[in-house]
């Protein structure tokens, strides 16, 4: 997504000046595996809340 969107690029650039290993952080696909949530795909409807 940084690729076509430069605000993602911009707050991945400030993570990393802050310290974030990028290598570290968690897909968020792999998130919602580890909390038993079925995968979304395109048709799923999204939430606005993280």
């Amino acid at each position: 997504m940084a690729d076509c969107d430069p605000k993602i690029a911009y707050v991945l650039e400030r993570l990393v000046g802050e310290g974030v290993d990028l290598d570290r952080v968690t897909a968020w696909e792999d998130l919602r595996e580890n909390l038993g949530q079925p995968p979304l795909d395109d048709a799923a409807p999204t939430s606005n809340v993280a």
